[in-house]
């Protein structure tokens, strides 16, 4: 889990959203990995998110999406899993 935890989180930090938004998608998929990849939206987003304006000013883009696609992954998991 640490190796997962530590990979992703410096990829939302070092790497362009183009390579670390495919890798967040793919953890996803680990056991440990829905909580992990909305910690690494959310410093995505402090660290380089910006106000946009369609939204009303909507800051945390990343957190939410990555949070609405965590909680489909948890879902999904345990009905496939049962």
């Amino acid at each position: 889990m640490y190796g997962i935890f530590f990979v992703t989180l410096v990829a939302a930090l070092t790497m362009p959203w183009w390579v670390a938004v495919p890798l967040m998608v793919f953890v996803l998929g680990y056991e440990y990995g829905p909580p992990v990849t909305v910690f690494a939206a959310v410093m995505m987003d402090a660290l380089y998110g910006s106000h946009i304006v369609a939204l009303y000013d909507f800051t945390f883009l990343y957190t939410a999406i990555f949070l609405f696609v965590a909680i489909i992954a948890i879902f999904l998991r345990e009905r496939v899993v049962e």
